[in-house]
Parts: C-alpha cells; sequence; structure tokens
C-alpha cells in the first residue's frame, strides 16, 4: 500500500470536513475508502470533493487540528475488490438467495417476494410482457404520461352511451355525464324509458314529459336500491312560459309498483312572485307600483317606463299590455281581506293607464272614489303579458 502527505490539513473536533493547504487530493487518485491518518487516529475517507476537501465517513474524533501533518493511506484496487465482494455476499447471505434459490422456474413466470427474505412466483403473461416493453407510457416526476390519442377498449371501459356493466370503467359522455360543451347529449325519445342514472337531452317529440314543447330540455335521471327510479327535467322555455328562463319537473317511478307518478313542478322565483299581500302567486314579468311611480321588477326586468300624471293616475310604456291568461292584478288589502285600493286599467296605443282610486261599497260591490297613490309600504301587482320566444333546436355535432 501506499500513501499520500504532501501539504498540511485542517479539521474541527467532531467535523467531517477536512480541508487541505498545499494538497493535491483529487489529481492524485486519492478515493473514497481510503485512509485518514492523522494524531493518531484513522477515519475513512467517504469522498474527495476537490484538490483541498475532503468529507470522511464519521466525525473525527480527536481535538482540532490546524496545519497538521497527515497521511492517507490509499487502498490498492485487489483489497477494494475484496471488501466490496464480502460486502455483497454479506448482504445476499441474508436469506435472499437461499429463497430465490428454493424457487423452480417456468415459462412465464416472475419472482416476487412475498414477505421478508420469502421468494414466489407469479404469472407473466404475454399483455403484461407487452405492457412492461411498451413506449405509450412514460414518466414524468410522479406523473404517468400517455399519448394525446391513447384510448382504452375492450370490456374494461363502458362501450355504449346505456352500457351499465358493473365495475367498467365511465367513458366521457357516457350515460350522459361529462358531455363536451360542443356536444348535444345523448337524445332520448320516451322519459318512461330512461331508468339508468345519468344525463339525457329531450326534444319537441320526446314522449311523457310534463308538456308538450318545442324547446329542448336536460332530463336527470337518479336510480336508488329499492327506491326505483327519480327523474328531474329541466327546460329553458316552453310555449307560454317565460322567455330567457327555465322550469323544473320532479317524478318518481315506484320500485314496488312499477308505475310513474304525476310530474310535479317546482316553484322558484322565475316562475312566481310574493304580491303586497304576502301571497305567492304564479308570474311572468311582474311590475310593482309604487305611490310615487317607481317601479320594482321582482321577476325579470320588463323595459317598462313609468310616469306618474297626478294622484292616483300612473301610465306605463314599453310593454305588451296586461297577461292575456291568469291573474293580471293584486291590489292591497287589510288583515280582513278588504282591498285598500281600487284599481281600474286601460290600454291604448302602446300605453297602459292605471287609475287608482278610494274603495267604495255601493250597493254590494266596490267601486272607486276619489283618486288617491298607493298607501305607503304597499304596492299594486301588476302582470304583463310576454309573448313565447321560440329557441331554435341546437345543431346536430
Amino acid at each position: 500500500m501506499t500513501t499520500y502527505r504532501t501539504g498540511t490539513v485542517s479539521i474541527g473536533a467532531n467535523a467531517t470536513s477536512l480541508s487541505g493547504t498545499g494538497t493535491a487530493w483529487a489529481s492524485s487518485g486519492v478515493r473514497p475508502g481510503d485512509m485518514l491518518l492523522l494524531a493518531g487516529n484513522i477515519v475513512p475517507i467517504a469522498s474527495v470533493n476537490s484538490n483541498t476537501g475532503i468529507t470522511l465517513a464519521r466525525p473525527w474524533p480527536g481535538a482540532a487540528q490546524s496545519g497538521a501533518n497527515y497521511d492517507i493511506l490509499l487502498i490498492d484496487d485487489d483489497v477494494r475488490t475484496l471488501v466490496a465482494a464480502n460486502l455483497l455476499l454479506q448482504q445476499l447471505t441474508n436469506g435472499t438467495l437461499t429463497s430465490l434459490a428454493g424457487l423452480t422456474s417456468a415459462a412465464n413466470k416472475m419472482p416476487y417476494f412475498s414477505g421478508a427474505n420469502v421468494m414466489a412466483l407469479a404469472d407473466l403473461t404475454a399483455e403484461a410482457r407487452s405492457l412492461l416493453a411498451s413506449t405509450l407510457l412514460s414518466r414524468s416526476g410522479n406523473n404517468l404520461v400517455t399519448p394525446s390519442n391513447a384510448r382504452l377498449t375492450g370490456g374494461v371501459v363502458t362501450e355504449s352511451p346505456s352500457d351499465t356493466t358493473p365495475n367498467r370503467l365511465l367513458k366521457v359522455g357516457d350515460g350522459g355525464l361529462l358531455q363536451p360543451s360542443t356536444s348535444n347529449g345523448i337524445q332520448i325519445d320516451d322519459a318512461n324509458l330512461a331508468t339508468v342514472s345519468g344525463s339525457f337531452r329531450t326534444v319537441a317529440a320526446t314522449l311523457n314529459l310534463p308538456f308538450s314543447s318545442q324547446q329542448f330540455g336536460i332530463l336527470d335521471v337518479r336510480t336508488g336500491h329499492s327506491s326505483g327510479v327519480v327523474h328531474q327535467y329541466w327546460a329553458p322555455n316552453y310555449a307560454g312560459g317565460t322567455s330567457g328562463y327555465f322550469v323544473m319537473y320532479a317524478r318518481k317511478l315506484s320500485g314496488s309498483t312499477g308505475t310513474w307518478t304525476d310530474w310535479a313542478r317546482f316553484l322558484t322565483s322565475a316562475n312566481t312572485t310574493v304580491d303586497s299581500n304576502g301571497f305567492v302567486k304564479a308570474a311572468s314579468p311582474i311590475l310593482r307600483l309604487f305611490g310615487d311611480g317607481s317601479i320594482e321588477e321582482p321577476v325579470q326586468p320588463t323595459g317598462a317606463e313609468v310616469a306618474r300624471v297626478s294622484a292616483g293616475l300612473y301610465q306605463i310604456s314599453g310593454t305588451l299590455g296586461l297577461a292575456q291568461d291568469g291573474w293580471q292584478i293584486e291590489v292591497p288589502r287589510d288583515h280582513n281581506g278588504n282591498i285598500l285600493r281600487h284599481v281600474a286599467t286601460a290600454w291604448a296605443a302602446g300605453v297602459l293607464t292605471v287609475t287608482v282610486s278610494e274603495p267604495l261599497w255601493d250597493n254590494g260591490r266596490w267601486v272607486a272614489g276619489d283618486p288617491i297613490d298607493v298607501p305607503a309600504g304597499r304596492w299594486i301587482d301588476i302582470r304583463l303579458h310576454e309573448e313565447p320566444v321560440e329557441e331554435p333546436e341546437p345543431e346536430e355535432s
């Protein structure tokens, strides 16, 4: 064995960083595994960082040294090889090689650890070998990356929009779920046949909907165990409905009787309003007319303009007049249900004139007395006419 002792060294107590002055460790062949001899102590070298820097394999056990003479014992290659072989044998003779040697090799088998130093054989099929050799999967950090056109096929994924086979992966779009924004969804022709969970598209010709519609809608289907099937239906618009809004219905298929309940309609702020007396009423465009001529539009903007001409006299423009079906006017009432104002209307030249008067009881009916404004803090509900808006069917993609 040879030694290297050029220059001097310095190190702190319990330190692992050895620095040299006038040394050339890296270029002189000092390597990890060589031994530092200094002040009566021997410490193995973990790494040679430069000509003047070494990291020891364990902390320096002696006192701090500065500008001290030293020796590095350079271990021969044959000694290194023998040490490495002994270390490898020690690691392999802990039961691993014995366990591996106890297996009987066979075609299409692969050894694996079933416990500590316990090995067994597993099948290695042609499909598994093909997957291991495939370049379709690559690794990027913690992610597995596939080509943009890679697809799962076969029995592992759903094979059609209505495939309900258990334990299959659901493809985007199947069952009506996660439809892309450019898609019209899965069209269904008879709502009574929709008994599989998913979201489906309806058209005017779809049977057994709540009403006959010229618009498309969305049928959401959910199934349970013994509870049967639940339908929720959304329609963005319908004949005689409110433009720009939607209606919602629900019904249930009984799991015990196999019959559908009637469709039940949801009441929302889009199709109802609360009048001046606190009652919920059906709504299309609604105006709340206050005594000073100001208005509120609780359902949707109407574009109406109101002018208070004089006490109790108001003119409303920019509308189509009063609703042509259902209720039209709701007036404030007292706690006994008696009207607090008498209201009369007239329609001419696109202007709705509203006349508010003191109510007088005359021969069994209310008649108009002197003109008077709407009471403070109350309002008159005026339901306006609206032409149905026919929204075109989306084009098939």
